[in-house]
């Protein structure tokens, strides 16, 4: 599980301010990707992402 992947709305912003969003949309991009893993985002507050390896 992780918290505050849509970091409060900011991550479909063009040119942030803030500089820990990098980190999250590239973090975002790596998981969106990934071929093992099956995802379920959950719009809920900053967003919760449910992450769990493929059997």
């Amino acid at each position: 599980m992780h918290r505050n992947i849509l970091w409060q709305g900011k991550v479909a912003e063009e040119d942030p301010s803030d500089l820990t969003l990098p980190s999250v949309k590239a973090f975002n991009k790596i998981i969106s990707t990934h071929k093992k893993i099956e995802k379920c985002l959950l719009p809920i507050g900053d967003g919760m992402l449910l992450i769990r390896k493929k059997s």
